[in-house]
């Protein structure tokens, strides 16, 4: 907050409250005793920045956690600016500031930015997306001879988070090719083990497929490329999320495929 008013203000956080996706709210009240002051202009300075600081602390009941989540919208704030009562003192407020003489003129303002620091931990109830296209693995199944495939995801998870894999198969021109059996191409990885505070102790791998027969090898030889949508949340719906420099999440694609081959003799 920048202030050109020669009068020490206190700035009131009534209600911090979240708007999310789903349609909820949350409403919180912090706590901003001692860290509040908007310090006052003086005439050796004229324009005075103060910075209001709201952490985990200011929640003592935690209730920070139930706006920064990523169903978070947009976030709204209920807030007052106030000059000290006759008598009052202040927690924080230096005492030459209420003892100097003070003044304020037609020109005196506030101005006031915001900006919000948030590290990777996340409460119960988050959500993470992602995709990424994986080129050419399917380029060579157009042939006429191969009658069964198999495409085997093979993975390592450091991620404190279950994943719900779907995979999508794209033609030559990049649009989605409509399958048979959309539930054939869904699958959930398990989050990885996690202490106490959300770290992840030990990586999980494993493998899955996606098998064709004669019936439905036509929606994989129609493929040029593959892209794998991630959609994550917690391990359990009650756990936190806390990811580190450590913690990743690769996976490999191929394909075995089977059938008839004609091979011309040599003469």
């Amino acid at each position: 907050v920048t202030s050109n008013i020669g009068i020490p203000l206190i700035f009131d956080l009534d209600t911090m409250t979240s708007y999310n996706h789903d349609g909820t709210t949350n409403p919180v009240r912090p706590n901003l005793t001692g860290k509040n002051v908007i310090h006052r202009a003086t005439l050796n300075k004229p324009a005075v920045t103060s910075t209001i600081m709201i952490d985990r602390e200011g929640f003592p009941d935690g209730s920070i956690s139930s706006i920064f989540q990523t169903n978070m919208d947009s976030i709204s704030a209920d807030y007052t600016f106030r000059a000290l009562g006759r008598g009052e003192s202040y927690e924080g407020m230096p005492a030459d500031e209420v003892a100097e003489e003070q003044f304020i003129g037609s020109d005196s303002r506030l101005r006031m930015t915001f900006s919000a620091q948030m590290p990777f931990w996340l409460d119960a109830g988050s959500v993470i997306a992602y995709a990424d296209t994986i080129e050419d693995v399917v380029e060579d199944i157009d042939n006429d001879y191969i009658t069964s495939a198999s495409l085997i995801f093979s993975y390592t998870s450091h991620l404190p988070i279950g994943i719900e894999i779907t995979v999508a198969l794209l033609d030559e021109n990049r649009q989605e090719v409509e399958v048979e059996y959309k539930d054939r191409y869904r699958y959930f990885i398990n989050a990885a083990p996690v202490d106490a505070e959300g770290a992840v102790s030990n990586p999980l791998d494993g493998s899955f497929s996606i098998d064709y027969d004669e019936s439905i090898i036509n929606d994989l030889k129609k493929a040029k490329h593959l892209v794998i949508k991630a959609k994550a949340t917690g391990e359990k719906s009650s756990s936190r999320i806390k990811i580190t420099e450590k913690d990743k999440f690769k996976v490999k694609a191929e394909l075995r495929a089977e059938g008839g081959l004609s091979v011309n003799p040599v003469k």
